[in-house]
């Protein structure tokens, strides 16, 4: 991913409502707002941008991530501790046995204690029905009444890991990667997925993975089908929610015990092994009451009950039966693998070695979606924070590192009432040191500039912009709005001195009507044969070492807009038009 298209997100994220997230805990994905959701989704593909491109997401210099796990885990353990890690927090894992809570202290006391340079602390706290969940508030309110009362410098968030009700890390991580894998969220209505329980030769999977997806996922429109055996029922408050997201947003939600049915035509397949509702209450009761005899006979039974499903199992004649025979099949993981992790079990070892990169790039989301989580509730602005990460935004050979060209305080952008303003300061850019060009400052304006929208293409250092018709060879997207800043001598911006730059181009702001620049040099030249008339701007000479250094008219400001403004278009004569200042 690019810094263009890492910009792009964010901007799309300053658009979203994510204010109530700042001091706030990720406890259910039903108690988020959809632009809650939505920016989430947007911080964990921009994180993983900046990562990508090398770019250091370190935004905390100290502090801890605690992590309790009352479960065993791999996937969720380690992704916690790398987005701690991404983030520049130091991960310290809470061992109940080796604490003071196995000598009796509260949670009160244990919340506090530990909490003292915590900016997170992520719970897993699944087995136990009307346990978990209400474990993970106690905590919360615990730290919460901590920093109140001026006990703890900071409130640490606390992201769910994992509960008796929801598994909102793992499931947001899926939901990430339907998005990409159909490419883009308005291209899931419509799209039929079936969570289907699938038989398993062990007892007592938790309920928060298939109770997480029909509550997450009936919210993008989807047709989504909960298929399981009779007896195998989930929370019926959880069903509820998925009835009310699918009335919401156009989709729909159905349950069947019959398998087949439910992977007939689908798009999406998630089958996996998971504990009847009834006995994990069961369960819950009796380790409460100690009853040890009791927990042995229900596993029997549980394991009997189980062994009378064997034929769900996600098999190549079912796969075959999806859309096209090409459904995306997900799971978790672990999966229970037939003849490789047991003799008999969730899915037929064909099908999971057909899907094994797609799986394992699932589990990559959930790293990025629990950075995501702790960034929002962390810190207050997260599109300005995640901005100052991107920094520059173009790099040109010799110059160096072009500073803070747009959003940055110096060069900046107005969306108002339509027009894009171009607002120049008169200090201007008088130099260039260090091998970079700094920045011009922004004019002091009525109207603040603030940032376009998602829309907005930039046009720079990594287009030939001489060699190519940049609408006629889909260069850039039509229908965006088109930023062209040449700030720099063209024979810089082309990577090279070999189109005869000599003559230094301002850099200039061109906005057609249509939203499209559509680029026609003249006479057949380079934009570099286009000529600006000297007497309508002022030039500096280009330096052949360092490239251009633009002086601008004294106490003048640059406005383009609808009314105002240099545009290029298929004139063969010189450009059109010159800015008038």
């Amino acid at each position: 991913m690019d810094k263009i298209r890492i910009r792009k997100l964010i901007s799309n994220l300053a658009k979203r409502d994510y204010r109530r997230m700042y001091m706030n805990d990720f406890f259910l994905t039903w108690e988020k707002t959809d632009d809650e959701i939505a920016a989430t989704f947007l911080v964990a593909e921009i994180l993983r941008g900046l990562r990508e491109a090398n770019i250091s997401c370190r935004m905390f210099d100290s502090g801890l991530g605690i992590s309790l796990f009352r479960d065993n885990s791999t996937r969720t353990r380690f992704s916690f501790a790398s987005a701690c890690n991404l983030l520049g927090l130091e991960v310290q894992d809470l061992d109940e046995g080796k604490s003071q809570i196995a000598h009796g202290e509260t949670v009160r006391e244990t919340a506090n204690m530990i909490s003292f340079m915590a900016d997170v602390i992520g719970i897993r706290d699944d087995m136990y029905i009307g346990k978990g969940n209400a474990y993970m508030h106690t905590v919360s309110e615990a730290v919460q009444e901590g920093y109140r009362d001026g006990v703890l410098e900071q409130r640490p968030t606390l992201v769910n890991l994992q509960c008796d009700i929801d598994h909102p890390t793992q499931c947001m991580a899926d939901m990430l990667h339907i998005i990409n894998h159909f490419g883009g969220v308005e291209k899931l209505k419509g799209k039929k997925i079936t969570m289907s329980w699938a038989y398993s030769p062990s007892y007592g999977k938790p309920l928060s993975v298939p109770q997480g997806v029909i509550g997450l996922m009936t919210r993008f429109g989807m047709d989504v089908v909960l298929a399981h055996p009779e007896g195998y029922e989930v929370m019926g408050g959880v069903e509820e929610v998925a009835r009310r997201n699918a009335a919401a947003t156009g989709g729909s939600f159905a349950r069947t015990n019959d398998m087949a049915e439910a992977f007939a035509g689908a798009d999406i397949v998630y089958p996996k092994s998971w504990a009847p509702f009834a006995a994990m209450q069961q369960r819950t009761d009796l380790y409460g009451a100690g009853d040890m005899d009791g927990i042995k006979k229900l596993e029997k039974e549980l394991l009997a009950q189980n062994a009378n499903h064997k034929d769900w199992e996600c098999t190549e004649a079912l796969m075959a039966s999806t859309r096209n025979g090409e459904a995306l099949y997900m799971h978790c993981l672990p999966a229970d693998i037939s003849g490789v992790s047991c003799a008999e079990g969730e899915v037929a070892a064909s099908v999971f070695d057909r899907y094994r990169v797609p799986l394992y790039k699932e589990a990559s989301y959930k790293p990025y979606i629990i950075a995501a989580m702790i960034t929002l509730a962390r810190k207050r602005n997260s599109a300005d924070l995640l901005l100052d990460l991107l920094g520059d935004l173009i790099e040109l050979p010799w110059l160096g590192p072009l500073r803070e060209l747009l959003d940055e305080g110096h060069v900046s952008l107005a969306d108002r009432e339509d027009e894009v303003h171009l607002l120049v300061g008169e200090q201007g850019m008088h130099h260039v040191n260090e091998g970079g060009i700094a920045g011009l400052h922004l004019a002091d304006q009525e109207h603040r500039p603030g940032r376009l929208g998602d829309k907005v293409q930039l046009l720079g250092a990594d287009i030939d912009v001489p060699q190519q018709n940049v609408v006629g060879d889909d260069v850039l997207d039509k229908g965006g709005l088109v930023v062209l800043l040449l700030i720099v001598g063209l024979g810089a911006v082309q990577r090279h001195r070999g189109h005869g730059a000599e003559h230094l181009r301002l850099g200039v702001l061109t906005l057609d009507k249509g939203g499209i620049v559509e680029l026609g040099p003249p006479a057949g030249q380079g934009l570099e044969g286009a000529p600006v008339k000297a007497d309508r701007v002022s030039l500096a000479p280009v330096d052949h070492l360092h490239g251009a250094r633009p002086v601008l008219p004294d106490a003048a400001q640059l406005i383009a807009g609808h009314h105002r403004s240099l545009r290029i278009d298929h004139a063969d004569g010189s450009l059109r038009a010159v800015l008038h200042l």
